[in-house]
């Protein structure tokens, strides 16, 4: 550690960090001398609340949620004629659902984005990721605005 210098100097990583007219910056021995900044502490509130509300809810009844909006989105787009690309096994199986569209996955996400629905593209795939706070007609409108495949 002695042999790296640090490419900038942050407001504690300096030797008398504390008096804030003296410019001096040399650099406190060890790790210490790598602290940019005071820590994130908007983001660590933000985190405690974002945490706090999943174990409320209960990861449990998130799962049992997700396989919910999962297996009636997948059941949606196979009667639509849309070939399912994720892993459909219990053991591989997640909340991402990737399929394929017959034509271009360019033109389908942005029919989808243009109609407010939020997914992404992933090589050739349309992806929905959906989570506890989404609901079952909002993983349908992925159909919906889609239509039938071979139509």
């Amino acid at each position: 550690m002695d042999h790296l210098r640090p490419p900038f100097a942050g407001c504690i990583s300096v030797a008398g960090w504390e008096n804030w007219r003296d410019y001096d910056l040399t650099f406190l021995p060890g790790a210490r001398r790598f602290e940019l900044g005071c820590a994130n502490f908007v983001g660590q509130v933000g985190l405690l609340a974002a945490t706090r509300l999943l174990l409320d809810v209960g990861i449990e009844a998130i799962e049992r949620w997700l396989v919910r909006l999962t297996d009636l989105l997948i059941e949606d787009l196979k009667q639509r004629g849309y070939e399912i690309a994720s892993n459909l096994t219990p053991e591989h199986r997640s909340a991402i659902v990737s399929f394929s569209v017959p034509d271009s996955p360019d033109s389908a996400y942005e029919q989808l984005a243009a109609a407010g629905v939020v997914i992404s593209k992933r090589e050739h795939y349309i992806r929905v990721s959906p989570h506890c706070y989404n609901t079952e007609g909002e993983v349908l409108r992925v159909g919906e605005v889609l239509g039938d495949a071979h139509s």
